[in-house]
């Protein structure tokens, strides 16, 4: 034991820092957000529906999987939906310290396991119950054996081939993100090592073949110019304070101005580029230095490419992204100046805390308990369909809740998992024949809790609610979750 503490001393400290952060964050985090009930609903249905919906959800189904299993130990909660994302960033910690010892040296791995500890971006996926965690996880674990597969020149055996593929199953099953890492190992076997090509897709047929039994029937129907066109994913606005704030989001942290990213990103680029130098003059590691910076550097260009900037899209490359920094600034730099580059983490993570809880459907139901008026006929209404699980989940109302659709719903499950990313917009002419066929018209009071206007939905009903005479009473409340809807009370 005293052998074991003394060769691993840096790795408890830092494990222990890194599950304190996030527990306390965790018990901070509030209620569900939107991806998370959605998780939490689906994860919760008997088989053969769980099965058909997640041929139905656009992300491959391994999260939800993992989510319906916990739940046969747990009881199913805020807590317990967060705690397998947790333990997958801690283990991911552990794991980052390890490769990069083992791929470097001991103080590039602490180095590593530190940066990722204090990133504002890595926690708040670590409390989230969605794959992202997970994603993280296994796109290290993924990465370190391809790399000591097709990179490293000892040879591989078959245990290592077949955690490759066990791992690649993972996580093509985890997000379709998971793509770009695959074809980052193309690259590098393409610029570095083309006799091992074979090899590499042999191993990876083997991984795509048991994922194409979702891929095929769920994608299917997915992959068309409609997707394209109408995906709020897909129309993220481009411009270049976009592309910085996405940056420092994952490499500083949640700051309100794009601009402390850049004298950063040119400070490492300057390393960067003394440590190319370096590895071609030393004639070493070469090989090595291209496979994590190709590991790091591809998903967040290929989701530059398709205009998703959304760090969800590409923060399955934040590992490499860190091991890159931590091997650069250990290559050029004396160890003294470490703790300044994990010092810039602070105010990032000191704002992200504050910004918790994320989501408070407690104060939603409370405002709306205190404020509907008794001996009236009340209604809630509200433009964002995809918070009708929430609605059911928080709100404890004696009155009726009536979301808009665009159109005729059959399938309430099917509809809010096939169309609950596509953007809404909608004429006032539309929103009338909808509350004329939903008797909205018909409540002398109506609480209206209408999402602003974003990429993802322009549903205006309070226009056409004051053009049908109804006026605003009281003063309207931006509500504390996701997108900040308004609460306005009006009445005829």
């Amino acid at each position: 034991m005293p052998r074991f503490l003394k060769q691993y001393w840096p790795l408890l400290l830092i494990v222990t820092l890194s599950a304190s952060l996030r527990f306390f964050a965790l018990f901070h985090y509030g209620d569900f957000w939107f991806d998370e009930m959605f998780s939490f609903t689906y994860s919760q249905k008997p088989w053969l529906d769980s099965f058909r919906m997640w041929v139905w959800e656009t992300n491959p189904p391994f999260h939800m999987f993992v989510l319906k299993l916990f739940f046969y130990i747990t009881t199913p909660s805020e807590l317990t939906a967060r705690l397998p994302s947790l333990i997958a960033s801690v283990a991911t910690i552990a794991f980052i310290y390890l490769i990069g010892t083992k791929l470097f040296t001991r103080r590039v791995g602490i180095l590593a396991s530190l940066l990722l500890t204090l990133s504002p971006q890595h926690i708040l996926f670590s409390i989230t119950a969605r794959t992202y965690a997970i994603l993280i996880l296994l796109s290290l674990l993924s990465g370190y054996y391809f790399i000591k597969i097709f990179v490293l020149e000892n040879e591989a055996d078959k245990k290592d081939k077949t955690l490759f593929v066990l791992l690649h199953i993972m996580l093509l099953y985890s997000h379709l993100t998971s793509a770009s890492i695959i074809m980052s190992e193309f690259i590098i076997l393409i610029a570095s090592n083309k006799k091992k090509i074979k090899l590499w897709m042999t191993l990876l047929f083997m991984s795509v073949l048991p994922w194409l039994i979702w891929a095929i029937p769920a994608l299917s129907f997915k992959l068309n110019f409609h997707t394209y066109k109408q995906a709020w994913f897909f129309n993220s606005a481009i411009d270049f304070d976009n592309y910085a704030k996405t940056l420092q989001m994952s490499l500083l942290g949640f700051f309100r101005q794009s601009f402390y990213i850049l004298p950063l990103i040119l400070f490492y680029l300057l390393l960067f580029i003394s440590t190319v130098y370096k590895t071609i003059k030393r004639q070493s590691n070469q090989s090595l230095l291209l496979a994590i910076t190709s590991l790091a550097i591809f998903p967040f260009l290929l989701a530059v490419s398709f205009s998703t900037l959304d760090p969800k899209f590409y923060i399955i490359c934040l590992p490499w992204a860190l091991l890159v920094i931590a091997y650069i600034l250990s290559d050029n730099l004396p160890t003294w100046t470490y703790p300044i580059f994990l010092l810039i983490f602070l105010p990032g993570l000191q704002l992200f805390f504050t910004i918790l809880p994320v989501s408070n459907w407690s104060a939603i139901n409370k405002y709306l308990v205190t404020n509907i008026p008794q001996h009236h006929k009340t209604v809630l209404v509200y433009n964002s369909f995809v918070n009708k699980n929430e609605v059911d989940y928080y709100l404890h109302l004696s009155i009726p809740t009536i979301n808009y659709t665009p159109h005729k719903i059959d399938n309430w499950d099917h509809f809010l998992i096939t169309e609950n990313y596509f953007r809404i917009r909608e004429t006032k002419e539309k929103i009338d024949a909808w509350a004329q066929s939903n008797g909205i018209y018909n409540f002398d009071d109506i609480f209206l809790m209408q999402t602003p206007d974003n990429t993802y939905e322009s549903v205006d009903i309070l226009t056409v609610l004051k053009e049908k005479g109804y006026r605003l009473t009281t003063t309207s409340a931006v509500m504390p979750i996701i997108n900040t809807p308004t609460i306005f009370h009006l009445v005829k």
